[in-house]
């Protein structure tokens, strides 16, 4: 029995009865959408789900109010598990673990930066850490890498650094008719504001208005309209839209620094989240076949292409992407 997947119906208003709980699956958590009234899921109710097309699946990740020292840890411990597994397919030796590390041995390590300096930064792993000496530039606090050098003392002098970074795509998604996406922020009402961006001679469109900490979602199929609104800070919501799939990765960021440059940090690092998230479970890593990330209200809006995904944030604009040629252009409403 998965118990996160029952906590996360939970969480969306639906228990679980014990002859379902065992043969739950994440596909029928992402065909069901919040309800206002406490609802049991039995046999018959699951049948229903799994015969359900739904144009809009997602999964959300909604905030805790307080942190717990555990939640920390809980946290370390996810991201080098999530990320490992992209880094390792890189590597031609196997990792060891710093507290195995000898003098004059050459190893690679893996985990999560601490305190970067010029020229040094701590390395963490599960069960002990270790100075770092490199002049890579880039390097950030609680990035997951793997260094390869040589340990000396009680300092590992590195040779290279392994990122878990985006590979390119080679096909970008596009659809065959005229569709295209939209982003923006509430202006007025989300309801409103989908209505008034879906209006005129358009029969294929999406939607994705952020107010607050809600995620509003919408998408128009030649004339009818699919809605559901979200409490989140970060999702990952696949829309159905003029017969073709594309996949959104959402996270509310609060930073000053421009698209372009939090395309390039993401798209090396795989992960969406440059703070500690306050949230119950992980969903910052950016899958290969994600086709957009919105990075949500950030302070400097705008949009930019990197190895073939669109990263893009609003601020008071409305961004449209043309599905049917990929092109990003600030809308006019």
């Amino acid at each position: 029995m998965d118990k996160t997947l029952l906590k996360k119906f939970l969480g969306r208003g639906i228990m679980v009865s014990p002859e379902v709980a065992e043969e739950l699956t994440e596909n029928d958590y992402d065909k069901t959408s919040p309800g206002n009234n406490l609802m049991l899921l039995d046999k018959n109710g699951l049948e229903k789900i799994r015969q359900k097309e739904k144009t809009i699946t997602f999964s959300a990740a909604v905030g805790k109010k307080e942190l717990a020292a555990r939640d920390f840890l809980g946290y370390y411990k996810n991201k080098i598990r999530l990320l490992e597994p992209f880094i390792a397919v890189k590597l031609k030796d196997k990792t060891v673990s710093i507290n195995k590390m000898r003098p004059g041995q050459r190893n690679t390590i893996l985990g999560i930066v601490r305190e970067p300096e010029e020229n040094r930064f701590y390395l963490e792993d599960l069960a002990g850490r270790c100075v770092v000496i490199s002049k890579a530039p880039d390097v950030r606090e609680n990035d997951v890498i793997a260094v390869n050098g040589t340990f000396s003392g009680d300092r590992m002098f590195a040779e290279n650094l392994v990122y878990p970074e985006l590979p390119i795509k080679k096909e970008i998604n596009k659809t065959d008719t005229q569709a295209k996406l939209l982003f923006g922020r509430e202006i007025g009402k989300a309801g409103e504001t989908i209505d008034k961006l879906f209006g005129g001679e358009v029969s294929n469109a999406g939607a994705f208005i952020t107010s607050g900490e809600e995620l509003t979602i919408a998408v128009l199929n030649n004339g009818v309209v699919e809605k559901t609104t979200i409490k989140t800070q970060q999702a990952k919501i696949t829309m159905k839209i003029a017969g073709k799939r594309f996949k959104v990765q959402f996270a509310q960021l609060r930073s000053n620094e421009s698209t372009e440059i939090l395309s390039r940090v993401f798209s090396k690092r795989r992960y969406v989240s440059l703070e500690i998230p306050t949230l119950d479970y992980e969903l910052n890593t950016i899958d290969e076949d994600t086709d957009i990330v919105f990075l949500g209200e950030s302070q400097q809006p705008g949009f930019t292409n990197h190895k073939g995904y669109t990263f893009l944030a609003v601020g008071d604009n409305i961004i449209e992407v043309d599905l049917k040629t990929r092109e990003i252009t600030t809308a006019d409403f």
